[in-house]
């Protein structure tokens, strides 16, 4: 993302160097139509020039938006998986301590001899 701005931010001073090297030429009036308001002269050249400067500038805008955006949402998953994880242990835990409780109780169990085994009678 701080790439993005800059290389934004030398595009700006290039055409600030070449605006400024050719500041007669970009001032010079032009005509335009503006459909029904009729023809218009105004300096065209700079105009066209200030428009390129917003365009890349909203793109700019927009792209470190969506990476903030981006960055926003791994960050929820990571929280989302920490909760889970959270979770788990808990639950580990408490099947660990049953499991201690079962094996503490068959331990004070008396064993039980094994039935003796009888062969059918026909």
């Amino acid at each position: 993302m701080r790439g993005q701005w800059v290389i934004f931010l030398i595009l700006v001073v290039l055409v600030a160097i070449f605006a400024a090297a050719n500041w007669s030429t970009l001032l010079r009036p032009g005509t335009a139509n503006l459909f029904f308001l009729g023809d218009y002269a105004f300096p065209t050249r700079l105009v066209g020039l200030l428009a390129l400067l917003a365009v890349g500038a909203i793109f700019a805008l927009v792209t470190s938006w969506q990476a903030n955006q981006a960055k926003a949402e791994a960050a929820r998953y990571l929280r989302r998986l920490e909760e889970l994880r959270l979770a788990l242990e808990r639950q580990e835990q408490r099947t660990q301590l049953v499991l201690e409780r079962l094996d503490n109780l068959s331990a004070s169990l008396t064993p039980v001899p094994p039935a003796r085994s009888e062969t059918p009678r026909l």
